[in-house]
């Protein structure tokens, strides 16, 4: 596509920001993981000045958006830019390490190329993200560089974001006319049957008090700590892991504790809007009847007391989750996501816990991978 002039005045961002993700909306159908930007980041993004974009014609061809291409690592904050210092220390301190965004059907604009050429002028590093729904990327992105004077000098393989689901069987006859309850009906319903104490134990809480957040959240920051050494961030913020503990109700916290303190807490959700990395128009594509039912349970996040790692409490945890979908009659969809040091770790100790449970099994799948690299630059002239 042709490069033409943005009207000047204030950019028209709700409009450009529909067509904008329009041009990702086949590539966002067909895998788990968001591609390209949310509303309110499209709108920071397009007004800073650091981010070179394309400008693309809309389709009645009245009026131009703009497609944000190339920019700092710490313009996306899905990107973890503390990674990229730490891998690549020169290139951050100078300023030569951009991230790359494809689009599919738009042709970098002069802008846009000129600001990779300039990059390559430094031997920089340009930083690109793609699923395996387009396994020969890379290739391809090597070919439109050499196409505008780039060479590659290498390739770096940075890492992977899985993403897994899993259809849960209970070991018992389904009976249709018992109907359904929510995780969060069945859950209450256990403990008002239970004669557990609510100081010792798993338990289903909608609310962490004040005086375990800040132990639960220290001990979640250090698990996470280690997933961190990753291209794309891991975990919760300290303000977002609060919010979820303290101000969503709607999102469960499935704890074990011991006199009294949680020593370990899952987090899980059957509303899909509350993760906003995630596709929900996917998940409903893939799974229509559990999207329906609100049947499909993501977990993005588990933490353990590192003194209490040998109780096994996460375990626990796992078998109250295997009880408390047959309490609800509920065979549910579990899903999550984890970066390479939990792939073939998490999803088979997942497997393991439930499927030797008396209530339930489950075959977790891979649903897509999101794959992270770098290249480094130099000019062919």
């Amino acid at each position: 596509m042709t490069d033409v002039m943005i009207p000047s005045g204030l950019l028209e961002v709700r409009d450009d920001f529909v067509q904008y993700d329009d041009t990702l909306r086949h590539l966002n159908d067909t895998f788990p993981q968001k591609q390209g930007l949310l509303e309110d980041e499209y709108s920071e993004v397009v007004n800073d000045p650091r981010v070179v974009s394309t400008p693309v014609m809309s389709a009645n061809g009245n009026a131009a958006f703009l497609v944000p291409q190339l920019a700092p690592v710490e313009v996306y904050s899905w990107l973890n830019s503390e990674f990229y210092a730490k891998r690549y220390p020169l290139e951050t301190a100078q300023g030569d390490i951009m991230h790359f965004q494809d689009m599919p059907g738009v042709i970098p604009g002069i802008q846009v190329v000129q600001g990779i050429q300039r990059l390559a002028r430094s031997e920089g590093r340009l930083i690109y993200d793609y699923p395996d729904s387009k396994p020969g990327y890379p290739d391809t992105l090597r070919n439109f560089l050499s196409s505008v004077g780039v060479r590659v000098e290498k390739i770096d393989e940075l890492g992977t974001q899985t993403y897994f689901a899993g259809k849960v069987c209970l070991k018992r006859s389904v009976d249709p006319s018992q109907g359904m309850m929510s995780l969060s009906e069945a859950c209450k319903q256990m403990q008002k049957n239970s004669s557990q104490s609510s100081e010792e134990g798993t338990m289903y809480l909608e609310t962490v008090d004040e005086g375990n957040l800040q132990r639960m959240q220290d001990c979640y920051s250090e698990a996470f700590a280690i997933l961190n050494d990753h291209p794309c961030r891991q975990g919760l913020t300290p303000d977002e892991f609060r919010e979820v503990a303290v101000d969503r109700p709607q999102i469960a916290k499935l704890v074990h504790k011991t006199g009294s303190k949680i020593t370990s807490m899952c987090v899980l959700g059957d509303d899909l809007s509350l993760y906003p990395w995630l596709n929900r128009e996917f998940y409903a594509s893939r799974f229509p009847e559990e999207t329906k039912n609100n049947q499909i349970l993501y977990f993005p996040a588990m933490a353990t007391d590192p003194e209490n790692m040998g109780a096994r409490n996460a375990e626990k945890i796992v078998s109250f989750i295997a009880q408390m979908l047959d309490k609800g009659n509920n065979e549910a969809i579990i899903a999550f996501d984890c970066c390479d040091v939990n792939v073939g770790f998490l999803d088979v100790y997942l497997n393991e816990i439930i499927n030797k449970t008396p209530e339930a099994s489950i075959n977790f799948e891979v649903l897509g991978v999101q794959r992270y690299g770098a290249m480094q630059l130099s000019s062919e002239s």
